[in-house]
């Protein structure tokens, strides 16, 4: 086990102080510093749109202000580090989970990640709009993950709707051999919101994928790949114990491949917009040196 020093996380929190967005300061403090969240769902909020969904390039790849399903489970995925249930917490999921119900393609049982207008902002290849490439190949991502917040809220949604979503979610996952590394993300953080009898249907079948799906070596994680904490999200997840000693190598990686600055960088660019990929590559470092302190701090290594 390779030790996190002190000087490396001071490093590491003063890149941060000094190049990351006000949200990713904030998350930085929450985690680390005791603060109370006020400031930081202060700051969230500016990211949400009127209709309930979040825009304004909260997901630093594109920076669409009005609002989508990808950049709202995004907006989710950072609530995910509170643990609160406060009633501005609750007022911000409300507002979400409402803005997922009114975008619901209702006909297919599905949400399309971003609007066509994403094309009109500075966005990343991936993420421009072609209808050509509308299909339900990749369903799970993010239909699946938005289908696991509204079973944690299911009051606010027709309970019948909620089990037609369920049962196609469960039904795409099962018959799955294989799986891209993003939706498979978006099956667990379905699997996490789900009850446990629903838990103890898919846990052998995610376990498999996971398994299937990871990279091992630190080779592998040089490149954009399916590292442990893309699958693992925390010390609590009920795959934690299964994949203990990869999460133990990973860990060891991220402490021994820190920028000499104190940062984490992306391992992916843009590869056009080279001026919009620059910014959004410093906003990504400031969001990754905090998470990736997260990490190491939730598996004991800070």
């Amino acid at each position: 086990m390779i030790p996190f020093k002190k000087s490396s996380f001071e490093m590491a929190e003063n890149y941060i102080y000094n190049n990351a967005r006000d949200i990713d300061i904030c998350l930085f403090e929450l985690i680390f510093k005791n603060k109370c969240s006020h400031d930081f769902l202060k700051v969230l909020k500016n990211y949400q749109n009127e209709d309930g969904g979040f825009g304004h390039g909260i997901e630093p790849d594109f920076w669409l202000k009005e609002s989508s399903p990808i950049a709202t489970t995004f907006a989710f995925q950072y609530l995910d580090y509170l643990n609160e249930n406060s009633d501005d917490v609750q007022e911000i999921k409300k507002n979400g989970l409402n803005y997922f119900i009114y975008s619901m393609d209702k006909e297919n049982l599905r949400w399309i990640s971003v609007p066509k207008t994403i094309n009109n902002f500075p966005h990343a290849p991936w993420w421009h709009y072609n209808e050509d490439d509308d299909n339900e190949d990749d369903w799970g991502n993010p239909s699946a993950e938005i289908t696991g917040y509204l079973n944690n809220s299911f009051e606010i949604i027709d309970y019948k709707i909620l089990n037609q979503l369920n049962d196609k979610a469960i039904k795409n996952l099962i018959y799955k051999t294989e799986i891209e590394m993003h939706e498979l993300s978006c099956y667990i953080r379905m699997y996490e919101n789900f009850q446990d009898e629903l838990k103890a249907l898919l846990y052998p079948k995610l376990k498999v994928l996971i398994k299937n799906t990871l990279r091992y070596t630190e080779e592998g994680w040089k490149t954009y790949s399916a590292v442990p904490s893309m699958f693992i999200f925390n010390k609590n997840s009920d795959f934690a114990d299964d994949f203990s000693s990869v999460i133990n190598d990973y860990l060891n990686y991220l402490i021994k491949n820190q920028n000499n600055n104190g940062s984490w960088t992306p391992t992916w660019q843009w590869g056009w917009d080279e001026t919009n990929w620059n910014i959004s590559k410093k906003i990504w470092s400031g969001l990754l040196t905090v998470k990736n302190l997260f990490y190491l701090k939730d598996f004991g290594r800070i």
